[in-house]
């Protein structure tokens, strides 16, 4: 079994201020032991990279797009976790929307890739794909989060002629 990030919580049943303060006042029920409790931490992931941070999609095209996460945490490994991504509009449409990872060790990263399409209509607009994480520490406990990643779409100015027509002679002066 793994180290969890922890620290060490007497629970003994009195208060205890080294600094001067309360340092007595009864057991609570306990048998009188102080007993040990670990306190694990919430690991956190992070967004370390974005293939398209800086990238202006052009619409109507298919990009692929690769995310870096690292799990911060010194000890404590990120089990069961599930990545779902979904996009703010109908501007960027994802080619992958849910990811599956077993464990991720303190420090680790894991990566994400999907094929980004910016819509042919897509006006020119900031667009957030949202990444969702849900996984467990080591004891089962639950933790939830969400990052958001920013991707620029471009539409270029476009113009359109309908019924155009050109003479058949052209007189210059």
């Amino acid at each position: 079994e793994e180290e969890a990030e922890t620290e060490t919580v007497a629970s003994s049943g009195f208060y205890a201020d080294t600094g001067g303060g309360y340092s007595g006042g009864g057991s609570y029920g306990s048998s009188g032991g102080a007993e040990e409790e670990k306190v694990y931490r919430q690991p956190k992931l992070t967004l370390e990279s974005n293939s398209l941070s800086g990238v202006r999609l052009q619409a109507g095209s298919k990009n692929e797009f690769v995310t870096v996460f690292q799990n911060r945490s010194q000890s404590e490994t990120v089990y069961n976790l599930s990545v779902s991504l979904k996009a703010a509009d109908d501007s960027i449409s994802l080619s992958a929307s849910s990811f599956y990872f077993d464990q991720v060790a303190p420090q680790d990263q894991i990566t994400i890739a999907a094929i980004a399409e910016a819509a042919a209509n897509a006006g020119q607009k900031k667009v957030s794909v949202t990444f969702t994480f849900d996984y467990e520490n080591v004891k089962g406990t639950t933790y939830s989060s969400t990052q958001e990643v920013s991707l620029d779409i471009d539409q270029p100015a476009q113009v359109i002629l309908e019924s155009f027509e050109l003479a058949d002679r052209v007189y210059a002066m």
